[in-house]
Parts: structure tokens; C-alpha cells; sequence
């Protein structure tokens, strides 16, 4: 089971990725906390500023969680599709 401490979520995007990369979380300045869940196809990320690629990130599963914490390492994310279309569910906030 999941677990997900936050005083509040101030924020809520479903962010379609594909085989461009995008960063899609630079706008949330400030907030301390992102809940992820990627839907729908296999992706790679990486939280460190750098854009992820096709071969280059972290790579994760559909029906996979990912907790970000820290306003840098939200806005530093970047995620990649490895082949198709997918989906990020994300709740961001507070702690």
C-alpha cells in the first residue's frame, strides 16, 4: 500500500507523454510535493534537471507511484514514452 503525507494538494494535472520529452512541472515553483502515478505505457524519467531519452532515465512500469520531493526536484523532472503514449497523474502540494 501507498502511503502519501501531505498538509495539502493545491494541485492536480493529468499530462499526456509521449516520444518528445517533456518537463511538464516547471511552473509549480514553491510547492514541496508530487504524487505521480503513470498510466498506460512504460516511461523514463529523470528528476535531476537534465532531460530523460528514450534510453537515458530511470525506467518505470504503467500502474507505477512515484513520490517527488522537494520544489527542485518537481521542477527538475523530465519524462520521456519509450514507445507510445501514456499518462501522468500528478497531485502536487505542500507538506
Amino acid at each position: 500500500m501507498n502511503r502519501v503525507v501531505a498538509e495539502k494538494f493545491s494541485a492536480f494535472s493529468a499530462v499526456t507523454v509521449g516520444t518528445t520529452p517533456v518537463n511538464p512541472f516547471t511552473a509549480f515553483s514553491g510547492l514541496g510535493q508530487a504524487v505521480l502515478s503513470f498510466e498506460g505505457s512504460a516511461m523514463r524519467y529523470r528528476m535531476d534537471g537534465v532531460t530523460a531519452h528514450s534510453a537515458s532515465g530511470h525506467l518505470v512500469s504503467a500502474g507505477v507511484y512515484l513520490n517527488l520531493q522537494g520544489s527542485d526536484v518537481i521542477q527538475g523532472f523530465s519524462v520521456i514514452c519509450t514507445n507510445t503514449t501514456g499518462t501522468i497523474m500528478a497531485s502536487i502540494g505542500d507538506f
